[in-house]
C-alpha cells in the first residue's frame, strides 16, 4: 500500500488547504513571482509528511536532483556556452494518470488504485489542474515525474548531440522548473529547437520570455541565483551576485548592533549559502575559491559577528 491513512483520519481533524496569494522573492536572484498558494493545516501536513516518506526512496533512486542552487550551477563550471530556460506552469503540467502510472511502475506493491486515490484526494488540485502549489509533497512528486518524462530523454539527447558532424560533451541540469544546458561549443538555433521539441513531447511548455543564450567569455552567467565567471584555462569561478552580498552585509551590520529583528539562525543560513558557493577549507567544501576584496571584507565582518555572538552566549 502507498500509505494507510484510515486510522489517522479517525483521530485527527479534517485535512484541508487554505488558499492565499504569495509574493515570492528569490533571496539570491531577486526574481519576483506572484502565485496562489495552498497552505495545509496540521492534519494535511502530516499526511504529506507520510507521502514524502513513502516516495523518498523512489525519488533518490530515480533522480539527478541537485540538492542546492550552487551544486546545480557548479555542474556547468567547465562550459562556455549556455542555454537557460524554465517551464511554464510546471506543477499544472503534471497529469494525474501520468504520475499514477510512474509511481505504480516504480513501486508495484503500492497498487494503482491506492496511489490514484491518495494523489487525487491530497495532492492534486480539485479542478484537475495538476499538483497543488504549496503542498509539501508537490516538489518531490514533481521531480519524480519530471525525471521520468523529461530528464531521461534530455540526458539521452544532450551529452552526445551531433551538430554538423561534431559530438560535444555537454551538461544538462534541472532545478525544479529551471533548465540549464551548457556546452564547449555554441548552442545553435537548430539545437535549441530540438531541445524544445523534447520538452514539448514530455508535456511541458518552454517559457520563451525567460529563455536566454549566453557566452561566458562575454560576461558572467547566473544559474539559479549563483554566478559563474570566466577564467582562462580553468573552470569558471562561482560567486554570489552583488545584491545578495549587499543584503548579507546589511543584516550583519544590524546584528553587530544587537538589532533583535535579525536572528542568529538567519545569519547562519545566509552564511551556509556563502560557504557553499565560495568554499572554505575547514568546512571541506566542494571548492575553495579565492575571495575578492568585497567577499573578504564580508567574511571579516562575519568573524566579528561570530566572536560577539559567542561572547554573549558564554555570559548566559
Amino acid at each position: 500500500m502507498f500509505i494507510d491513512i484510515k486510522e489517522f483520519l479517525e483521530i485527527h481533524d479534517d485535512p484541508r488547504f487554505d488558499k492565499y496569494t504569495l509574493r515570492d522573492v528569490n533571496p539570491v536572484s531577486k526574481h519576483i513571482k506572484t502565485r496562489e498558494i495552498s497552505n495545509p493545516n496540521k492534519s494535511m501536513r502530516e499526511i504529506h509528511r507520510r507521502i514524502i516518506q513513502a516516495v523518498k526512496d523512489v525519488y533518490l533512486d530515480s533522480s539527478n536532483h541537485f540538492s542546492s542552487t550552487h551544486q546545480n550551477a557548479d555542474r556547468h563550471n567547465s562550459s562556455r556556452f549556455f542555454y537557460q530556460t524554465d517551464l511554464m506552469h510546471a506543477y499544472a503540467s503534471v497529469p494525474l494518470e501520468g504520475l499514477v502510472t510512474i509511481l505504480s511502475s516504480l513501486k508495484p506493491t503500492w497498487g494503482t488504485k491506492n496511489v490514484r486515490e491518495i494523489l487525487t484526494t491530497y495532492c492534486f488540485d480539485e479542478s484537475g489542474a495538476g499538483l497543488i502549489v504549496g503542498a509539501p509533497a508537490s516538489p518531490i512528486l514533481f521531480n519524480i515525474y519530471a525525471w521520468q518524462t523529461l530528464d531521461i530523454p534530455l540526458l539521452e539527447f544532450w551529452p552526445y548531440m551531433n551538430d554538423e558532424g561534431q559530438i560535444f560533451r555537454k551538461f544538462y541540469t534541472r532545478y525544479l522548473d529551471d533548465l540549464t544546458f551548457s556546452s564547449p561549443e555554441p548552442i545553435t538555433d537548430s539545437i535549441r529547437r530540438s531541445i524544445r521539441r523534447v520538452v514539448e513531447q514530455a508535456g511541458f511548455q518552454i517559457n520563451h520570455r525567460k529563455s536566454t543564450v549566453r557566452d561566458l567569455k562575454k560576461g558572467p552567467v547566473v544559474i539559479t541565483g549563483v554566478g559563474l565567471e570566466y577564467r582562462p584555462r580553468r573552470s569558471a569561478r562561482l560567486f554570489l551576485p552583488r545584491h545578495y552580498l549587499k543584503r548579507m552585509n546589511g543584516l550583519l551590520h544590524l546584528a553587530l548592533k544587537g538589532d533583535p529583528r535579525v536572528s542568529h539562525s538567519e545569519i547562519e543560513g545566509l552564511m551556509g549559502v556563502f560557504y557553499g558557493v565560495l568554499g572554505r577549507k575547514h568546512r571541506q567544501s566542494h571548492q575553495s575559491t579565492k575571495l575578492n576584496a568585497t567577499e573578504s571584507r564580508f567574511l571579516e565582518m562575519y568573524g566579528a559577528y561570530r566572536a560577539q555572538y559567542e561572547r554573549a552566549t558564554n555570559r548566559k
